[in-house]
């Protein structure tokens, strides 16, 4: 199975740029912006298309990640917050529902595009074994957050109900919790789950 990371197509001047791991790359300087639907079709048909078109005659089998838990430049979590506040942290992309919504919309179409090379959408295609939420998605400071748990589920219903017949993982690492206290010193930030956590 190969993983491959999905970015929503961004604008960097004049150039539109995809990486091998389908997600669409950025000089830091630039500023970014929603590509024109021309250019977002070009994606799904230079690229994403060809990609799932590529990996099924090699029998090889996908999981897609949705986006980037971090801040990074290229995108991820803290590029849907800043198209609809710059103010706005990667934190307000599990609670915001502005924020969710674009997220959404972004899901939901690529969900449903229909390849232009099989005809097949992408929720229906047997060579996408899944979807993965986020690479690494984490609520700084608050390793089992209530906003997170909560934007996990809510993706999770959203994935299911588009996708049924395709996996879903969350993306993330895994931390030890009050099961297993003589690894708790292990947790990024050394974080300790009182008794009440819900570990995701």
């Amino acid at each position: 199975m190969v993983c491959c990371g999905l970015q929503p197509p961004i604008y960097c001047g004049a150039q539109h740029h995809l990486n091998a791991s389908a997600a669409c790359s950025a000089v830091h300087t630039c500023a970014l912006k929603r590509l024109a639907a021309a250019a977002a079709a070009s994606f799904f048909s230079d690229g994403l298309d060809w990609l799932v078109e590529s990996a099924g005659a090699r029998g090889l089998r996908l999981l897609l990640v949705l986006t980037n838990g971090g801040s990074s430049a290229g995108g991820g979590m803290q590029q849907y917050t800043h198209w609809v506040d710059p103010a706005l942290t990667v934190v307000d992309f599990y609670g915001n529902d502005t924020v969710k919504s674009v997220f959404l919309d972004y899901v939901a179409g690529l969900l449903s595009h229909k390849s232009s090379l099989s005809g097949i959408p992408l929720c229906e295609d047997p060579v996408i074994a899944g979807w993965q939420l986020a690479h690494q998605p984490r609520h700084p400071g608050h390793v089992a957050s209530d906003a997170l748990v909560a934007w996990i589920r809510q993706m999770g219903i959203f994935m299911k109900e588009h996708a049924p017949h395709q996996l879903f993982l969350t993306g993330l690492e895994g931390y030890f919790g009050p099961h297993s206290p003589h690894h708790l010193q292990h947790n990024p930030q050394a974080q300790v789950f009182g008794s009440a956590s819900v570990t995701p």
